[in-house]
């Protein structure tokens, strides 16, 4: 077994069990750190992608190195590492990651030449099925005074299958203009066999609180896309969210979505309706972070903001359950994290 993170690096070994057997509780021996051989040290890993970039196998790491200061700056925060076998060693899986964001060309800028962007979202799939790992990304701003670069756009860029990718023009997402990306989720929405998109926005200007609304992006299959939030629906609900995530909730097969949402409002629930559109159900479901109230710092009961939702069947009983983790919330139990059926 290998886990890798880029935090810590462990290699442990796998152990093969038979029936009837005593699981025995493990000790130092069945994990070592390797973070310094395979050139992780001292890698800070904010927001991490561990996909297979040039299609040998064995999987490489797209990583934000760094938030606070560098936060919505060009100043590259986001590295590619690449997985490679060590040259100094013959045995092919003796590994090491090599930084080679210079040369992979996520950093181009499509309209100010010799200029880096800004990249503080990135997630990354296979758009165009040719089989290769391509790349969308997008800026964050806290509140819109402080962003500096206003050319900067959410992009699609096409990785070549060698770790490189290309800018796509006119890929829909940068004619949207500003759009402050908090988060972004993958879904075939309409089950076309081409990935689409949803982002999840945060303030459109935190000063005066005004929002702005979600985006859903209908995939054209060769890198482009087609704004769809307001025949869908989506843009009919406006307000800051964190994050969102993609997942079919009711069984039916077709893919929903869920919004993790900043304190202004509980949170989206997306029921898909089979034909391009869209109804939010969360109130009517009960998936909603302001139905708990946190005792704050002792500051009294207030709604929770929801940092993260992860879907997942626990209980094995065929139905979607989901965990949500809340940024604001008490000490007393039940008040961080709260799970539902």
């Amino acid at each position: 077994m290998k886990i890798v993170s880029t935090f810590r690096a462990i290699i442990g070994c796998i152990i093969l069990f038979a029936s009837p057997c005593i699981l025995m509780s493990q000790d130092k021996s069945w994990m070592a750190d390797v973070t310094n051989q395979i050139g992780l040290n001292g890698v800070k890993g904010a927001r991490v992608n561990m996909v297979d970039m040039n299609n040998d196998n064995y999987p490489d790491l797209f990583v934000q190195v760094e938030l606070g200061a560098k936060l919505s700056t060009r100043a590259r925060n986001m590295k590619i590492y690449m997985n490679q076998q060590d040259p100094s060693s013959t045995n092919p899986g003796k590994r090491v990651f090599v930084d080679v964001t210079d040369k992979s060309g996520v950093w181009v800028h499509p309209e100010i030449p010799d200029s880096s962007r800004v990249i503080d979202i990135a997630l990354m799939a296979d758009l165009n099925n040719d089989g290769n790992i391509d790349l969308v990304t997008g800026p964050y701003y806290d509140r819109l005074e402080n962003f500096k670069f206003p050319e900067d756009r959410c992009e699609v860029l096409l990785g070549d299958g060698k770790g490189h990718f290309d800018l796509v023009p006119d890929n829909g997402l940068h004619e949207l203009g500003l759009l402050n990306c908090a988060g972004m989720t993958f879904l075939d929405y309409d089950l076309d066999g081409v990935l689409d998109l949803y982002i999840a926005t945060w303030f459109k200007d935190k000063n005066i609180n005004g929002f702005m609304p979600d985006y859903l992006l209908h995939g054209n299959g060769d890198g482009t896309f087609t704004d769809m939030s307001k025949k869908s629906g989506i843009s009919t609900v406006e307000f800051p969210m964190y994050g969102a995530t993609a997942m079919d909730w009711n069984n039916d097969g077709w893919p929903d979505v869920l919004t993790s949402a900043y304190c202004r409002s509980g949170g989206s629930l997306w029921q898909n309706n089979k034909n391009g559109t869209f109804t939010d159900v969360a109130k009517t479901v009960g998936y909603t972070s302001q139905l708990v109230n946190g005792d704050v710092d002792g500051l009294g009961a207030r709604a929770l903001c929801q940092w993260a939702v992860v879907p997942a069947d626990f209980d094995n009983d065929g139905d979607i359950d989901i965990l949500q983790a809340f940024v604001h919330g008490g000490l007393d139990f039940g008040e961080d994290v709260r799970q539902y059926q």
